[in-house]
């Protein structure tokens, strides 16, 4: 945020700025941004202390730099001013505020509301002597909640919103916050919790500080508190500890259901940098330990089959891809495929379903598609195995099938079966003519054939088909013998 004037730095992005260059500043004093912005005796000690009022302005300097396009040395100058003057308004207007009262949403409302220019910096005046007459982050949480569920204005919404942010973005208040939630899932859940995910349930402190904030908040359009929740979001993720240790399976659909709540919960944003770590974590599962002992959890190779597809939809990067992709080739080309697919008797129904989504399958490449589909086709189906009786040869770069006045790439073919596309418009089992144009070096010839539809994959389709004119069927099967 750029400053124009000592009255933008209490703002609430002006008052941002200032928490983010002084984040250590606070969490080594256990105050919060709101604190030290309203506050004259912090603006002193920063002052006396050259390295560190120099250090402040440089931050801000540097983080502003890229917006004004202004050498280093003017911005500086320009917000040491701006400091200067913001740091004498406190200092005057905190003279004439005596006293150490934490007041209520009723008084900071009044005050607020008592001058247009100064008011609501006598607000922050007075919210900040509360929080540090309470002193502990118990007290200054609880004091914040009470703030945002009583009747108040604007001035003072954002004030309880933007310290309540803070505290979730501080080492001092979060290791207070979440000190009796002992696993990175708890502190999840947590998070999600207070973004309002209503159905979160902390087991482990189920009364605790979190779920008071849950409770308190409800469905109020809090911005900055959403921010904070980002940010201990992104902390969490960021850090070493799995959501489920020791469980690769857990923590990955853990994983996946916080992906969900990121893209659904609107606090949450749909955030690019949440998103994008969540992203990591998955990635970082398709180590190929991982992926064995995730599979290892299916008895049978379908469901080892379906957990592989939806891991590979997660997972980002090639090589990631690649060993999932791996794990599928292995189980679906088992000998004993038939003998250990699906319980029950289910296999037939169980192979269309993952013919289906083999066909849709994110990350997968077309031509594993097609060598997937075919050989739970010729295992379950029954319809690749005619196929078989006869090799077939790619097609040419002049080789064609022509349907409906339409031209379309002859991919492969053998004197049963055509692979085609790319055809839209036709679904599986549709019934339909053709003409077959072949222009090899050792075979030139048009002839018409009637097709059955057996698999269309993202517009290539697959058909069997019977010649209606012997002498082309005689000429063709010479050509495959």
């Amino acid at each position: 945020m750029l400053c124009a004037n000592a009255i933008d730095v209490f703002e609430i992005a002006g008052r941002e700025t200032v928490f983010s260059v002084t984040r250590k500043y606070l969490e080594r004093f256990e105050i919060t941004g709101t604190e030290f912005v309203f506050t004259p005796d912090y603006h002193l000690d920063v002052q006396n202390s050259g390295t560190l009022y120099q250090e402040f302005t440089q931050r801000a300097a540097i983080a502003q730099n890229i917006l004004t396009r202004r050498p280093m040395a003017d911005r500086m100058r320009e917000i040491m001013a701006i400091a200067d003057a913001a740091s004498k308004i406190i200092r005057e207007r905190a003279a004439l505020r005596v006293g150490s009262e934490v007041p209520s949403a009723k008084m900071l409302t009044a005050i607020a509301a008592s001058d247009p220019t100064f008011g609501p910096i006598d607000c922050g005046i007075a919210m900040a002597i509360g929080l540090k007459t309470l002193g502990t982050w118990q007290k200054r949480w609880a004091f914040c909640l009470r703030l945002i569920q009583e009747p108040q204005n604007t001035v003072v919404l954002n004030l309880a919103d933007q310290t309540l942010s803070e505290m979730l973005r501080l080492k001092p208040a979060v290791d207070w916050l979440f000190a009796n939630l002992a696993t990175a899932q708890a502190e999840v859940d947590a998070c999600l919790a207070l973004a309002g995910e209503k159905k979160a349930v902390l087991a482990q402190d189920p009364k605790g500080p979190i779920m008071m904030g849950a409770v308190s908040i409800q469905d109020q359009a809090l911005p900055q508190f959403a921010i904070g929740v980002r940010a201990r979001l992104t902390e969490i993720l960021n850090g070493p500890q799995a959501l489920a240790p020791n469980d690769p399976r857990h923590d990955w659909k853990s994983l996946r259901t916080l992906r969900e709540h990121i893209q659904t919960l609107p606090s949450l944003g749909n955030d690019p940098q949440l998103l994008a770590q969540v992203q990591r974590r998955q990635s970082l599962l398709a180590a190929k330990a991982q992926i064995g002992a995730m599979l290892d959890s299916e008895k049978a190779i379908s469901g080892k089959l379906t957990l592989a597809l939806d891991l590979l939809a997660d997972v980002e990067g090639e090589e990631a891809q690649s060993e999932v992709i791996a794990f599928l080739r292995h189980y679906i080309e088992l000998p004993e495929l038939r003998k250990n697919f699906a319980p029950g008797g289910e296999s037939a129904k169980v192979a269309d379903e993952l013919i289906n989504r083999i066909g849709t399958a994110k990350n997968l490449p077309q031509y594993r598609k097609q060598r997937f589909i075919e050989t739970l086709q010729t295992n379950f189906k029954g319809k690749a195995k005619i196929e078989r009786q006869f090799n077939r040869n790619a097609g040419g770069p002049f080789d064609m099938v022509e349907m409906a006045e339409t031209k379309y790439k002859l991919l492969n073919w053998s004197p049963v079966g055509l692979l085609f596309g790319q055809c839209h418009f036709v679904e599986v089992g549709s019934k339909f003519d053709v003409t077959v144009l072949i222009r090899q070096p050792t075979l030139s010839i048009n002839y018409e054939a009637e097709c059955e539809a057996v698999r269309v994959v993202d517009g290539t389709v697959a058909v069997r088909y019977t010649f209606k004119s012997k002498l082309a069927e005689q000429k063709v099967k010479a050509y495959f013998s």
